[in-house]
């Protein structure tokens, strides 16, 4: 208590219970340092897992053994809501149960909330700080074969949204970026520098400086995600381009829309992909977000050299270790001979352009 007064020139005097400190955090710090679905999603894990377990204890009083508790309960509960009630013993053999990932992400709010702790000189230690956070679970295998790939291009031939697939396709782009795509930013590059999200709390938006927004329509927003590596303009390979300008015309506005005019909801995409690979006989487990793999692994296919800094402004990643799992900025005449080789892995491009069948 000598080393904290003589380091901090005061002393925390009253005891706060951890379930009050989130109250405070969430209402008066995270609004400005989170998006609205961080935000929500923050919010959840809090609500679910880290109040019930630990919000009575004082926040003097939080140790390494509470931060590994929270990471076993997390770990050993069901997946399925109506498991969640049942004795553990009574479980269904085989029961998934919640992700890695999502213990990662209660350990960061924890740990976030009690790094704004110690800003307020309310304790001297983040225990998150001493317990290492649960590792990242294996990707899923579900991204498509070269071969799939080749034969899924070849089936879009002749399908109504080619332009939207093959978008995906050829540039590992993320569903909220294809669905905010506006026709002005694809005068020979394609600019993803905007996101179209859905955003259920625009006040907490409103509360954070740094998260640029603009409203669509509904619950619609384009927004500019907050890491300079995924805002990122890239090359159009020949064969996007000709397909994209054949989609666009002379209309402006959004690239993609509904038969309202208005952007697809991003939501609405995945489920249109989802009945793509069932129309096309694809695996049924290949995710739109597993295209992004796909992109990365025919990246690599196409051109053994590439090089890796490449991959990261391709896909917009901020470190190699991301780009690596998935199988920034550099000189654009990179990116654009990567894509280049990922062209030539197609026997007959022009005919796909074409819309006719291989």
């Amino acid at each position: 208590m000598r080393s904290q007064l003589h380091d901090a020139g005061d002393l925390e005097t009253r005891n706060i219970r951890l379930a009050d400190w989130l109250d405070e955090y969430m209402s008066k710090i995270a609004p400005s340092q989170l998006s609205p679905k961080a935000l929500y999603d923050r919010a959840s894990v809090i609500r679910l897992f880290i109040k019930p377990l630990l919000g009575t204890k004082y926040l003097q009083r939080i140790s390494t053994d509470d931060v590994r508790l929270l990471h076993e309960t997390i770990l050993t509960t069901p997946r399925q809501e109506k498991l969640r009630d049942k004795p553990k013993d009574e479980l269904p053999a085989g029961t998934p149960m919640l992700s890695t990932s999502y213990a990662r992400n209660a350990h960061n709010a924890l740990s976030a909330a009690l790094k704004a702790a110690m800003r307020d000189r309310k304790i001297n230690v983040n225990v998150c700080d001493l317990v290492d956070r649960p590792a990242t679970g294996k990707a899923l295998d579900n991204a498509l074969t070269e071969e799939q790939f080749i034969a899924l291009m070849k089936y879009l031939a002749t399908d109504p949204n080619k332009a939207l697939w093959v978008t995906f396709l050829f540039t590992g782009a993320r569903r909220g970026e294809i669905a905010g795509l506006e026709t002005d930013r694809i005068d020979g590059m394609i600019d993803l520098s905007w996101q179209l999200k859905q955003i259920t709390n625009i006040e907490s938006a409103s509360r954070n400086a740094d998260y640029e927004y603009r409203h669509i329509v509904g619950k619609r927003y384009l927004v500019k995600p907050k890491t300079t590596a995924s805002r990122r303009v890239l090359p159009l390979p020949p064969l996007l381009e000709g397909i994209l300008k054949d989609h666009v015309e002379d209309r402006k506005g959004f690239v993609f829309v509904n038969r309202n005019g208005e952007p697809y909801d991003p939501s609405t995409i995945g489920r249109m992909w989802k009945r793509l690979m069932k129309d096309a006989g694809m695996p049924e487990h290949v995710t739109l977000h597993g295209a992004r793999h796909t992109f990365v692994d025919m990246l690599y296919n196409a051109k053994s050299n590439i090089r890796e800094d490449t991959v990261m402004q391709l896909v917009g990643h901020s470190s190699r270790a991301m780009a690596r799992s998935y199988r920034t900025n550099v000189q654009l005449d990179h990116a654009e001979d990567a894509l280049s080789g990922l062209e030539r892995l197609l026997p007959m491009p022009g005919e796909i352009v074409q819309g006719e069948t291989a």
